[in-house]
């Protein structure tokens, strides 16, 4: 799980159910993860948010971005991305207070949508 603000990693999972482990450190080379901040984090968030704008009539859409040396690249949108690993990683269901603003806004843009589509 990450930190929005600062793109600091707070916790680290694998796995899922009662099979699930949360670790500190990387499994295999010992590196601490946990408290590693990601770089190039807020022009990350800023081409995350850039490039939903290029698809207005996705809700939701999840982005794989790899990060650089020269900074965050897109590498690809999906339409139905998993909504099952951001849930796992939070460990909080889709219905919950941070992502109240989300479906605030997909909720007025279809009604938006479904608005146009009546009058045409």
């Amino acid at each position: 799980m990450l930190d929005l603000a600062s793109g600091t990693v707070t916790t680290c999972n694998r796995g899922a159910g009662l099979e699930m482990e949360t670790f500190d450190d990387h499994p295999v080379s010992g590196v601490a993860v946990v408290g590693q901040t990601l770089p190039f984090w807020a022009e990350t968030l800023q081409m995350a948010t850039d490039a939903h704008a290029v698809f207005p009539e996705f809700g939701v859409c999840g982005f794989d971005i790899a990060v650089t040396p020269d900074g965050p690249k897109v590498l690809e949108c999906n339409d139905n991305p998993s909504h099952m690993l951001y849930q796992l990683a939070s460990g909080k269901g889709v219905n919950n207070a941070d992502l109240a603003p989300v479906w605030a806004a997909v909720a007025t843009r279809q009604t938006k949508q479904l608005a146009r589509l009546k009058g045409k």
